[in-house]
This record gives C-alpha cells, structure tokens and sequence, in this order.
C-alpha cells in the first residue's frame, strides 16, 4: 500500500463519504485488502462505488476499468470499451499468449496490419471477469521507475560511472519493489560515502524528483561486468546482488585486490 494512504489512516484521516459518488484506484498499486478496506472505513465510504481504471500514457487513455462495487476493494478488470484487445506473452510482449495469462496487449489506432502493443498489465482469466496480477515493468505504485534515465542523470558524478540499479522483490501485501542503486567503485578504498550519496540524491530530486530516490544505495570495492563496448552488464549487477554474490566478494582480500590492480593498468 503507498505511504499517501497510510499518511491518511495513521495520520490525518479525512471524511470523504459524503460528497463523492464514485471512486477508482490504479489496479496496479499494491492491494492490501486490509488497508483499503480500512481506508474505506475511515473515510465513511462503504455506501460510495469504486473500482479499477488503468491509464496507459503510450496508447492515450485508458485501457483497464472494472464494474463498480460497493464498498469494497478489489482486483477484477475489463478491457476498455471498443478497443481490439489481446494477451501477449508475458515476458516477450511480442507474441500471443497460448493460455489465459498473460500481458494485456491492444491494437493501436493507425497500426499496421492490425499490429498490436503490449501494455505493462498483466491479467489473469477468472470466473466472471479478468484479474490484474502484476507488471511487466519495474515501478511504485503503478507508476514506472526510470531506471536508465536515472543511470543516465547521475552517470558524470563522482564515483558513478559504473552503477547500476536492482528491483529487488518485495515481500507481503505491499508488492512494491525495492530499488536498490549499486556503486562499483574499484579500488578507491578512501571514498566519502557519505557526500557521494549527497550528491546523488540532489541530482535526482532535481532532475527527476524526490519521489524516485532510490531505497538503497549500496557501494561495492569492485568492477561490474561489462560488454565489448563497456557498458555495464545490468543483467549480471542483478544476478550478483540478489544472490549475495557481491558482498561476499566484498568482503574476500582476492576481488579488492583484483579491483586495485585493475584501477593500476587502466
């Protein structure tokens, strides 16, 4: 659940029963039942219909919405009206998905030969209707996180040029990864922790905003691994730090001093 809501259950609760008719959420924020529920408690809203609306900016509108409920919370979806719609391999989005899983996929106005656009929801067949069941891309709260445009606004600061960032799964009702920034900074032992992590969230609030700072920031006396092109490999940043596997050769005299050596001949 987002921190807006609990700033409104634990904090400032408000009545809103009255005035409103209807309300919605983005099915793609974290359902916590027993928060919403909770949230429509507070609020006085169980006589006031919800239901989902999922806004998609690449295809100009809206592509999910639910039937109204009364008083409740909850994860079914249908396909917005009079748009041609599909499911799509869930990892690809590129071709059709044999089961009655996978990324909701519609045809774009103007497409070519009927070509279709796989969208960021996930849905799921159920008995009546359609669950939303997760993402395709990284964010909060249904709101995608910029990764590379974040690699890319920190890249020319100290001690950053090789970084890489990590959604690491969350666990619970609230489904919101953590984003976690890795700092590779070779050899250099004598870094000031402290005024690099400064530095980077200062860019970031002011290139892109305080709400996409990173969880964590991690530093590592290491080197990534990198293409023929020097890229950084984002895929094995990943793998190592989900399996532990950079803090262990963080901590082993081998890797620091390959690290150095390599500081040395470059």
């Amino acid at each position: 659940m987002t921190r807006r809501l609990r700033d409104i259950l634990l904090e400032k609760p408000v009545k809103l029963g009255k005035p409103l008719y209807y309300w919605f959420r983005n099915p793609a924020e974290p359902l916590d039942i027993d928060l919403w529920q909770s949230f429509i408690e507070i609020s006085e809203l169980e006589n006031v219909y919800s239901g989902n609306v999922k806004y998609d900016a690449i295809l100009g509108g809206c592509s999910l919405f639910s039937v109204k409920r009364q008083g409740q919370t909850h994860a079914q979806v249908l396909p917005a009206a009079g748009v041609p719609w599909g499911l799509a391999d869930p990892a690809s989005g590129e071709v059709d998905s044999v089961v009655d899983y996978g990324a909701f996929s519609v045809v774009t106005p103007g497409g070519e030969n009927g070509e279709s656009t796989a969208t960021g929801s996930i849905v799921a067949k159920s008995s009546r209707d359609w669950l939303f069941v997760g993402s395709r891309v990284s964010g909060r709260n249904g709101r995608t996180y910029p990764l590379a445009e974040i690699l890319a606004a920190i890249g020319s600061l100290p001690h950053c040029s090789r970084s890489s960032i990590v959604a690491a799964p969350a666990l619970g009702a609230d489904l919101n990864p953590n984003f976690v920034l890795l700092l590779f900074i070779g050899g250099h032992s004598r870094v000031d922790q402290a005024a690099v992590r400064k530095k980077i969230l200062a860019t970031i609030a002011r290139e892109m905003g305080k709400e996409f700072f990173p969880d964590r920031i991690q530093f590592f006396p290491l080197h990534p691994r990198g293409d023929d092109e020097g890229n950084v490999d984002h895929h094995w940043c990943r793998d190592q730090y989900l399996t532990g596997s950079l803090f262990r050769k963080s901590r082993e005299e081998m890797y620091r001093s390959l690290a150095q050596l390599r500081e040395y001949l470059v």
